[in-house]
């Protein structure tokens, strides 16, 4: 998965300075492949409040939903917004196991010094 922040920094999950990043106090979502915000944010997906904040997906941490607890943000919990699902390889990742078809990928950053978490939600179909 790619990250970014507006596109003054970008990085991939699994690198060390992801964790600089986040301690650092950016918030960041993923775009690639591109996560619900980051299809409000393109316009690929018509949304509400989302579009102009991206980044802001932040709720308590242990939450398990795209929106991070926000109703501001509430369609990224919507399944009904026609989100754009990208093709996968179940050899890509061995954390899939055996799981295939459509999913929704919970990606979950916590924050060290806070109680909260970032949230992005990633439509993924897993081929075998």
């Amino acid at each position: 998965m790619v990250w970014t922040d507006r596109g003054r920094t970008e990085g991939r999950v699994g690198h060390p300075e992801i964790a600089d990043l986040f301690l650092s106090g950016r918030p960041l979502w993923v775009t690639s492949p591109a996560s619900r915000q980051d299809q409000c944010f393109a316009g690929t997906v018509e949304c509400g409040p989302i579009k102009w904040e991206p980044d802001a997906v932040e709720g308590p941490k242990g939450l398990s939903s795209c929106s991070g607890g926000n109703a501001q943000f509430s369609d990224l919990d919507d399944e009904r917004r026609g989100w754009k699902v990208h093709d996968v390889s179940a050899s890509e990742t061995s954390n899939f196991g055996t799981v295939r078809g459509r999913q929704k990928v919970l990606a979950v950053w916590n924050i060290a010094d806070t109680d909260n978490a970032f949230y992005a939600c990633i439509d993924v179909n897993i081929r075998g």
